[in-house]
Parts: structure tokens; C-alpha cells; sequence
């Protein structure tokens, strides 16, 4: 770009009197001040022009910014005009031939400020200044007194009104409020009441589809019968379709209202200056209280569209308490709802069918199976969301990919297309869905930032919100150096000055994130889930994705209990896919914390996983601590189990035996965890079919466990249910039941029914039935262990699939074949 005296190269040619020049050329021109600067040529060579000094009467250009901008960019709208100084003007620490110089710049620079801040009073946030006030006057120029310049002007920036200045001025920049047309600001502008005209209520996008039943909803609530203000919201995450419903139902009863007035009310400004537009034509100077004062007395059914209520600071109170009349307000804020709790709509996904079809209109293809089938997969990708479906619509309608060709495109460039906006677009919605929801992030204090942050690298469906309690329950208990500092301080946020958890300030930062419907939280259940679309956004927002993973993966396994309570394993199966997901990178974790890891993958039947860790966790362990350390038995006792459910049982045996001789040696042969390792090795034993070997080391695990134990204490249950599963293999079919039996009628009573263990019990006790031809039992227990591992475990756990396997072999016995074959096809679809 070429440039002469601050002029953008946007007036013709023909009106310059000046060179050509460059912008360095310019702006060398204008300092070429004498005593400071040399003159500089600037033209062709011989017969260019030399510039001694720039004219003074521009040296804060402001008016002939605003004189060209109001030329060249007719009919637009200005949001804010922003004018950076170099300090008032003062004494000047200069040589005696500088002085004046500098003084009249100083000088110059202000009261062009000053007919700015004239020209623009009547209209609030239109003109700002920042300069620094106080320091500058008094520094001589100087390179070495730099850093008393950037002190002065980091003190300014402390100041109220300047962090003020600032906040609007970033508000500005983000939202982009029209407050006066550009054509107005090369003069004195009136005041903002004499422009304001009312917002014409937008037509929906002609490719809207679906949304029947929030459309009945509000059709209902709005023609019901009712003595005061009808009030409805439409609620929920950006993208998610909420202004274009509004519109739509707009569109279709527009009859039913004698007026409608639009209101951007994205902040409380642009709200009051859409309300006093709505009094323009019964005011000369139309007042919010003017506005209020007319929707009060006109008692008729006009309708107020409150559209994007996005600050969750603003109370909307003042806009729905009508004696009569309707109001409909878009919102991502929930607690919006209260102000109508007769009609509340969350907006989310769209329907699966209405997803595709908004996928396919304007995209010029033969409808078919096959077309159907790919739309599908491509709206699923894209978690049903209007917004996201729409520019994909568009991306597709431009012809830049054939719609097979998207998915594999959009799978290695999903942030360049979601942030991609169309030119020719169907409706006013101006973000792009990568756009909407960093917009709202920004607006969340640095707490909940780290908050949603740390949630995104874990699974996008129910975040049991305890984890973060228990995570600090075991941290204060139990670690030191094993959780990184960030993790501390974040945790140590939500804590009393006694230590203890702080679930209000904890639930207020929830409510924080709710207010702008970045996900969504279960009351019932206290958990958070995403939008998995947004969980993508913030993955690729994500400044500090090195320090935030690892985090996440800490508070996970910090939140594992080491229990054998039903709580205790439901707890660890409900953290299995949150961090499966935070582990997709890689397990980033202190040696201390692996075998926390380990434990959740190996309840939920992830064996390898599982293996993979507590090789690790005995390593780092081992190495840091020495082969006699109380934690690297323990973790080698893990490795000896994680071996044995690979079926490596030669490995196994080796490492069983070895933990047991380093506990006899370390602890004593009576010992609790002594018993442990003596139990697992006679487990490895009947393995590999050396029976008598298991029998006779388990029956003296029992022996001494209920010595030292007692006859109900779980590790002795264990151990007669490992005896009663050698007993089976020996062929004592009757001593295995008589075992399973009593075993089975303990953990009922101090497990409960649907323990992982008491269903270990109840599907022994099945096999030990059919072993005993006694298939109607064997079926009876096969088939209740099987709906209850599918309720607890889910249907693609390794117990589950075990169970099935039993069942049908039940059934072939029983001569039902056809359903024998059914499940055993089921088992084989759910192994791949």
C-alpha cells in the first residue's frame, strides 16, 4: 500500500498534489523535524521533492480519518473511533531550540482531541482517547529513559476509567454495535435519539427446517389465555438455531399480534438504544423510559423480541414485567429461564431427519439411499447442529467437494472449515460456529476458563463433577511432588481457610460457564456434558494444551478410589471414558499415580490398557524407590494380575512368585497383603491346571485368612470363591456349590446385588449348575447376571460378553438352538 501524509491510498490520483510515496517514505516525511531528523527525497531520482518537516496541523490525523472514511465507506455504520496519544503536553525537558517545536506537537495533538470528544458528546462511546495523563511531561527523549515511559503508561492503564475505556473498547471490537452511520462524523453529530430508527424484525433463512415441536410450544404459550405478560425463552448453546426458531414462529403467526418490535439486546446498551427507537416517532428526544412508558400503556398483543441476550450481568427484569403484552427472548443463559417459567425451551441438536434434510437443501444432488446414508454420517460428525450443519450446507453448495469427498476433508481440517464463513449467506447470523463460541468464552473469568478448559480433554457425556472433591480429598491426603503445581493451585481454589471443599464457589463457577450454555449440567446426576463439537473447538483453542492434559489426566486418577465398595467401582467405571480421552495423546503421569490409572482400566475390562500402565507403574516405581519398596510390591502384584488377563500365565507365575517371597521377606507370612500375593499365585496355578498345586496353597490362604481376618472379611470371600472355582475344575462339583453358595449369601448382604464380586458369585454358581446338568437354574442366574452386568457394566465389557457366552451355551443344552446361534453371533459382533 502507497501512502502520502496519513491519506489511505483511496482518493484518486488526480486529486494528489503530492509524490507517490511508500508508507516508510510517509512516515519519515512527517519526522524529518530540523535537529532531529535528516530531510528526506522522495520521487524519482533527480527530480523528487525533499520533505524538511511534517505539517503540524496533522500531527493527530483524527479529522481527516473521519473527513476520508466518511467519502470513501458511505452508508456504513461506525462502532467506535479510537485515538492513541503520546501524553498530554507540558514542560518539555528539551534543548532551547526544540522547545517550541514539541510544544506546538503536544499542543496540536490535544486540541484536535479536544474537537473530537465536541463533535462526538451526544453520542456515549462513540470517541476515545487514550493518552497518558501523568510522567510523560517531565522525560526527556531519550532511548535510556525508556523504561520511565513504559512505567507511566502501565500506570495509566491501571487507572478505573482507562480499564473501563479499554473493556468497551474490546466489547467494540467483538460485537461491533452500528452506533452512527459514517457519513455523519465529518461534522457535529446530533445526539444518538435523532438517528435512531426501529430494527425491522428479519425474515428467517428460507432453509429452515424442523423445529415442529418447539414451534407448537410456543404457538401454544403464546395464544393461551393470561391476565399479565406472556413470557417465553428460547435457550441454549450458540449455533444451536434459537434466533431463526424465533423468527420462524414470527413468520407463522405474525397475525396473532397487533405489533412486533426487534430488540438486539446483546448488551445493555444496544438493548436501550433498540428500546428508544421504538419511541422515536412519539418523542423528539426519545428516552428508555419513554420506551417503557408506550409498552406500558399500549395495552394491546404486541410482541418484543429480546434477541441474544448474551450478558449474563444484564437483569432482564425491567423488559418482561408488562401488565399485558408478549415477550420472546434468545438466550445461552439459563438462568434466564426464571423470568418464564411457563415456557422454556432448551435448543440443541436437531432431530436426526431434520439435520440431514437441512444438510441437503441447495445442494445439488440426486436424492437416494446412498446420498441419505452419507448426510447422515456427515450431520453426526457434526453433532446435529443447525449452525454447523448450515455452513457445511454452504461449503458443499459452492462445489469445492462432492459430498463423499467431505468427510475425509473435514476430518484433517476441521478447524479451517468450521471457522470458514461463506460469502452469500441465508441469514443474518454473522459468526461462524468456531467464532460464536469463542466469543463467549472470552467473557468467562480465568477460573472458569481453566475450569471448561480442563473438561474438554476429558469425555464430552457426563463429568461426574464430584472427581474434582475427591481429587482434593486424595491429594491432601495422600500426594505431595506427584501433582503439578497448576493442578494445586486450581484445586486449592475451591477450598476454606480450614482445608475443606467449597461447593458453592464451586457451583457458582459452574453457573458461570451455564450462563453462556457452553455445556450443559445434570442436576440429578452433578454432571457436566458438551457438545462434542464444542469440545473440539476448545481442543484446538487451547493455548496450553501441554499443561492443561497432563492436569486433566491428574485429577482423574487423583479421583479413583482404591475401594472394593459398590460406590467405589461404579466410580471408577464412570471415570473409564473421561480418561480414555485424556489419555488419547498419551498417559503423561507422576509413577505414584499409574496404578490409580491402571485401576480404572482394568474395571472396565481394558486389559491391555491396563497391562500397559502397570508395566510402566513397576518400572518407574522400581527405579525410583528399590525392589523392596511397599508400592513396587504392590505394583508388581498388579503386573502379575495384568499378565494373567492376557493369558500370559507363564509370566504371570514368575512375577507371582517372586512378589510373594520379597513379602514374606519385607512384611510376614501372615500379613494381609502376604495373603494377597499367596491367593494370586494359587489363581495362576489352576490356570496353567496345576489344581492341586491351587488347591492346597488356597485352602491354606483361607485357613490363615480367617485367623487373621475373620470369616466375612472380603479378602477371605475372595479366596473361597477362587477354592470353589478349583474345586469345579477338579470335578467336585458339589463342594463348589456348597461354596459358591455361602460366598454368594455374604456379598448380598454386604455388597448388595449388582457388586461387580456378587455377580463374579452368581455367574459361578451358573457354571456350577450347568456342570450339574442343572440347566433351568443354570438359565434362571445366567440370564439375571447378564441383564445386570449390562446395566452396571455396559455390553462391550469382557464379563458381559463371558456372560453371554455361558447363556448360550445354556441354551444350546437346553435344545434352543436358534437362540444359541443368535447370542453367539452378538458376542462375535460386539468382540470385533
Amino acid at each position: 500500500m502507497r501512502c502520502m501524509h496519513g491519506y489511505f491510498e483511496t482518493i484518486p490520483r488526480a486529486l494528489m498534489a503530492s509524490p507517490d510515496c511508500t508508507l516508510w517514505e510517509a512516515g519519515r516525511a512527517t519526522t524529518a523535524m530540523p535537529d532531529l531528523f535528516s530531510p528526506i527525497s522522495i520521487g524519482p531520482e533527480y527530480i523528487g521533492e525533499l520533505f524538511i518537516s511534517g505539517e503540524l496541523g496533522w500531527n493527530n490525523p483524527t479529522d481527516m480519518l473521519t473527513e476520508e472514511a466518511s467519502r470513501v465507506f458511505q452508508d456504513r455504520h461506525i462502532s467506535c473511533i479510537v485515538n492513541v496519544g503520546s501524553g498530554h503536553p507540558g514542560h518539555l525537558s528539551l534543548s532551547s531550540g526544540l522547545v517550541d517545536l514539541f510544544s506546538h506537537i503536544a499542543i496540536d495533538c490535544e486540541r484536535a482531541s479536544e474537537r473530537m470528544e465536541r463533535r462526538f458528546r451526544k453520542v456515549p462511546s462513540l470517541y476515545m482517547r487514550l493518552s497518558v495523563e501523568q510522567g510523560m511531561q517531565n522525560l526527556d527523549i531519550n532511548l535510556s529513559n525508556l523504561h520511565e515511559a513504559v512505567s507511566h503508561t502501565q500506570s495509566y492503564l491501571q487507572g478505573t476509567r482507562v480499564i473501563s475505556n479499554v473493556d468497551n473498547l474490546l466489547r467494540d471490537l467483538l460485537f461491533r454495535p452500528e452506533r452512527i452511520l459514517v457519513d455523519m462524523i465529518s461534522g457535529v453529530v446530533p445526539s444518538i435519539a435523532e438517528t435512531l430508527y426501529p430494527m425491522v424484525c428479519p425474515q428467517p433463512t428460507a432453509y429452515f427446517t424442523g423445529r415442529q415441536v418447539e414451534l407448537q410450544t410456543l404457538q401454544n404459550h403464546f395464544t393461551s389465555p393470561s391476565e399479565s405478560c406472556r413470557v417465553g425463552v428460547l435457550y441454549g448453546i450458540g449455533g444451536g438455531g434459537k434466533t431463526q426458531i424465533g423468527l420462524q414462529f414470527i413468520h407463522l403467526y405474525r397475525d396473532i399480534f397487533s405489533e412486533i418490535f426487534f430488540v438486539d439486546a446483546s448488551d445493555k446498551l444496544t438493548l436501550e438504544n433498540s428500546l428508544k427507537a421504538i419511541a422515536n416517532e412519539s418523542s423528539d428526544k426519545p428516552s428508555v423510559d419513554d420506551a417503557m412508558r408506550l409498552l406500558r400503556t399500549r395495552c394491546e398483543n404486541w410482541l418484543l423480541f429480546l434477541d441474544n441476550a448474551a450478558d449474563p450481568t444484564l437483569n432482564l427484569r425491567p423488559y418482561v414485567s408488562w401488565p399485558h403484552g408478549n415477550v420472546l427472548i434468545t438466550t445461552r443463559n439459563h438462568d434466564v429461564c426464571s423470568h418464564a417459567p411457563k415456557c422454556n425451551i432448551r435448543v440443541d441438536k436437531l432431530e436426526v431427519e431434520d439435520a440431514t434434510e437441512l444438510l441437503l437443501r441447495g445442494v445439488n444432488v440426486l436424492r437416494s439411499s446412498e446420498i441419505q446414508e452419507l448426510a447422515l454420517k456427515i450431520v453426526h460428525e457434526l453433532g446435529y447442529l443447525a449452525l454447523a450443519i448450515n455452513q457445511t450446507r454452504a461449503f458443499l453448495a459452492s462445489g469445492l467437494c462432492t459430498l463423499d469427498e467431505y468427510l475425509p476433508i473435514y476430518m484433517k481440517n476441521r478447524k479451517a472449515l468450521m471457522e470458514d464463513k461463506p460469502i452469500q449467506t441465508t441469514d443474518d447470523y454473522e459468526y461462524t460456529v468456531y467464532t460464536t463460541w469463542t466469543i463467549s468464552f472470552n467473557r468467562l473469568s480465568p477460573d472458569a476458563m481453566h475450569l471448561f478448559e480442563l473438561l474438554c480433554y476429558m469425555h464430552h457425556e457426563s463429568i461426574p463433577c464430584r472427581l474434582f472433591e475427591e481429587a482434593w480429598r486424595i491429594f491432601e491426603r495422600e500426594y505431595g511432588e506427584a501433582v503439578p503445581p497448576n493442578v494445586v493451585s486450581f484445586l486449592s481454589g475451591f477450598t476454606t481457610v480450614d482445608s475443606t471443599w467449597d461447593v458453592l464457589r464451586f457451583r457458582k463457577l459452574i453457573r458461570e460457564i451455564l450462563s453462556f450454555s457452553l455445556f450443559e449440567f445434570n442436576v440429578i446426576n452433578y454432571s457436566i456434558s458438551l457438545h462434542p463439537l464444542v469440545q473440539q473447538w476448545a481442543q484446538h483453542h487451547s493455548q496450553d494444551r501441554h499443561d492443561i492434559i497432563p492436569a486433566a489426566q491428574t485429577l482423574l486418577s487423583l479421583a479413583t478410589p482404591r475401594g472394593e465398595s459398590g460406590e467405589d467401582y461404579a466410580m471408577r467405571i464412570s471415570l473409564l471414558p473421561h480418561l480414555r480421552e485424556s489419555t488419547k495423546s498419551g498417559v503423561q503421569l507422576h509413577y505414584s499415580l499409574l496404578p490409580r490409572a491402571g485401576n480404572v482400566y482394568r474395571d472396565g475390562g481394558m486389559i491391555r490398557e491396563n497391562f500397559g500402565i502397570c508395566q510402566r507403574a513397576f518400572s518407574e516405581t522400581q527405579q525410583q524407590l528399590g525392589s523392596n519398596d511397599l508400592d513396587t510390591l504392590n505394583c508388581m502384584g498388579e503386573l502379575a494380575l495384568a499378565y494373567r488377563a492376557l493369558g500370559e500365565n507363564y509370566s504371570a507365575l514368575k512375577v507371582a512368585q517372586e512378589v510373594l517371597e520379597l513379602r514374606k521377606q519385607v512384611q510376614s507370612k501372615e500379613h494381609p497383603k502376604t495373603l494377597t500375593a499367596m491367593d494370586n499365585l494359587a489363581r495362576v496355578y489352576s490356570d496353567l491346571g496345576r489344581y492341586q498345586d491351587a488347591l492346597k496353597l488356597s485352602e491354606e490362604v483361607l485357613e490363615l485368612g480367617r485367623r487373621v481376618l475373620g470369616n466375612e472379611h472380603p479378602d477371605n470371600l475372595k479366596t473361597m470363591g477362587n477354592l470353589a472355582i478349583v474345586h469345579r475344575d477338579l470335578g467336585q462339583y458339589q463342594d463348589a456349590l456348597k461354596m459358591d453358595e455361602e460366598v454368594l449369601e455374604v456379598r448380598k448382604r454386604v455388597l448388595g446385588n449388582e457388586h461387580p464380586n456378587t455377580l463374579s458369585t452368581m455367574g459361578n454358581l451358573a457354571l456350577v449348575h450347568w456342570d450339574l446338568g442343572q440347566y433351568q437354574d443354570a438359565l434362571k442366574m445366567n440370564e439375571e447376571v447378564l441383564e445386570l452386568r449390562k446395566r452396571v457394566l455396559g455390553n462391550e465389557h469382557p464379563h458381559t460378553l463371558m456372560t453371554m457366552s455361558n447363556l448360550a451355551l445354556v441354551y444350546w443344552d437346553l435344545g434352543q438352538y436358534q437362540d444359541a446361534l443368535k447370542l453367539n453371533k452378538e458376542v462375535v459382533g460386539l468382540r470385533k
